[in-house]
């Protein structure tokens, strides 16, 4: 299965994207929720890199990276990040992309961050 777009939980009342998701804004308890397509693109503003595996399940993608991406939407979002020399020391306020694909074989697709 292939995500094409990023979808978020939209503010009528204020247009803003929130994360996460909830019944009501963040910004506006009276105001109903909509869910709206996203830009993909944002800021890597920080990350780590696993180069022990504590799952054997996770042993064909080591290392791997875990990141958080402010997206130009605003939001903020927990994303694996594909190249993990994205998230080498110095790295931090890269320009990426936001995709989604199963990091395992039928895997579930995850946010993944690219290069921009």
């Amino acid at each position: 299965m292939l995500f094409r777009s990023l979808v978020l939980p939209w503010c009528d009342a204020t247009g803003r994207f929130f994360w996460p998701p909830g019944p009501v804004s963040p910004y506006s308890l009276d105001t109903p929720v909509a869910w709206k397509a996203a830009s993909h693109g944002g800021t890597l503003l920080a990350a780590v890199v696993f180069r022990r595996s504590y799952l054997k399940v996770l042993d064909p993608i080591m290392p791997y990276a875990v990141g958080i991406v402010e997206l130009d939407a605003g939001p903020r979002l927990q994303v694996h990040v594909r190249d993990v020399g994205l998230a080498a020391p110095g790295r931090h306020g890269q320009r990426v992309e936001i995709r989604f694909e199963g990091l395992l074989p039928d895997s579930r697709p995850v946010p993944v961050a690219y290069a921009a």
